[in-house]
């Protein structure tokens, strides 16, 4: 929600969840610069103004939905709530000085800029869709609610509790799929990645660029040896750390199909992606100066 100052650049939209508060039943979004997640003293203050908002309104409680922009000059927050055909709107805003503390915009103020129009235009058709034209459903809001707008990242649940078995479910899914842009809106804005193959014990990638260089080799190569075996892997989380193992088809230094073992170590930072760490089941050392034909992840 911040006036245009220089060429007009998309922001990412993130899909939250869904949240029940005082018997409404809210989607959630989040709009910021670069898509990287909100602080949580900032979540947490929209929460408990969302709070404050829906105790004082005589409204009986429905479905709606809340759009957190975290803009360059302010903190901004719509709280869009749904009465039959009207849509109640009441936009909030923080200061970058204190971004958990918000109050009203002042009636000469904004009410929503051209990021958060794109929530409330996907939010209208969703609703009469869903809700309006199916008056007789009784799951017409549940249907509405799982209609989104923006990217659903699966890093936090609707409380901003992250869910990292999930992160890595996705990024096992957009890898098989070849979906190295969907990969890398997994990781943090400066992530690391540690190959099981390279000098001393793997190459480390540092940053989004070298990060994504290193996925789009690896993933070239492994297109080449054949489908993955299909055995579910094992997924273990503690607090912002995990292990998962992976196998897959490759190629020893001699050539001969070989089974390909390994485990990936896992940090999160606020339900995104880190650090990987990966290590794999070692066959005999490729000689000097020759070149592996299987790159492995």
């Amino acid at each position: 929600m911040t006036r245009i100052k220089a060429q007009f650049t998309e922001r990412p939209t993130r899909f939250v969840g869904t949240d029940d508060r005082q018997g409404w039943r809210l989607k959630r979004y989040e709009i910021t610069l670069t898509g990287v997640e909100v602080a949580s003293e900032i979540r947490a203050g929209a929460e408990a103004t969302v709070d404050r908002h829906l105790a004082a309104v005589a409204i009986e409680p429905s479905v709606g939905f809340v759009v957190m922009h975290a803009g360059e000059d302010a903190i901004w927050l719509l709280i869009n709530l749904w009465n039959h055909e009207l849509l109640h709107q009441v936009t909030l805003s923080a200061s970058l000085d204190t971004p958990d503390v918000f109050a009203p915009v002042d009636a000469d103020g904004p009410s929503a800029c051209v990021w958060e129009l794109r929530v409330i235009a996907h939010e209208r058709e969703a609703y009469v869709r869903h809700v309006l034209h199916a008056p007789t459903d009784p799951a017409r809001y549940d249907t509405y609610l799982s209609d989104s707008s923006g990217e659903h990242i699966p890093g936090a649940d609707a409380n901003g509790r992250c869910n990292h078995r999930a992160v890595i479910e996705a990024f096992n899914a957009r890898w098989s799929d070849g979906d190295v842009d969907g990969l890398m809106k997994l990781l943090t804005e400066n992530p690391v990645y540690r190959a099981s193959t390279g000098p001393g014990p793997g190459e480390a990638h540092h940053g989004q660029a070298e990060v994504r260089a290193a996925f789009e080799r690896v993933m070239a190569t492994e297109s080449a040896l054949g489908a993955s075996p299909p055995d579910k892997p094992l997924i273990l989380i503690d607090g912002n750390q995990g292990i998962s193992s992976w196998a897959y088809r490759g190629r020893d230094h001699l050539g001969n199909p070989s089974l390909i073992e390994g485990v990936d170590l896992w940090v999160f930072e606020q339900g995104r992606i880190a650090l990987k760490d990966a290590y794999r089941k070692a066959f005999p050392d490729v000689p000097t100066g020759t070149v592996a034909q299987g790159e492995f992840l």
